[in-house]
């Protein structure tokens, strides 16, 4: 069998010839993936936003403001409840609105 000689040992031709023929073959995937599917994806933003509001750790604004115990009793409501943090904040935080509208912003929260 052919060798290829190295510095630290030999590695076999076959060995060698295999790993490249590998990468050629996940190259070409990745390539035709991205081409066609992910190139032309778009955010459905409005279905995404949904999913932001129903995230219980969009509490996690609220505890500078009132508290972590607090706060974690109205994230444990918003859960047993099916409702949102922001529903549940509105009705039992005693935060004005404009206030909880900032507490509870994702950009904020996520350092953007």
């Amino acid at each position: 069998m052919e060798v290829l000689k190295t510095k630290d040992g030999a590695l076999h031709c076959r060995t060698f010839f295999d790993l490249l023929e590998s990468l050629e073959l996940l190259t070409a995937a990745t390539d035709n993936f991205a081409r066609r599917c992910v190139a032309n994806l778009q955010p459905n933003r409005e279905r995404t936003g949904a999913f932001v509001e129903q995230y219980l750790a969009m509490g996690t604004g609220l505890a500078a403001e009132i508290g972590y115990e607090r706060t974690a009793a109205l994230v444990k409501e918003a859960y047993q409840t099916g409702r949102t943090v922001r529903d549940v904040a509105v009705e039992k935080s005693g935060i004005p609105p404009p206030r909880l509208v900032q507490l509870l912003d994702a950009m904020t929260q996520t350092g953007k």
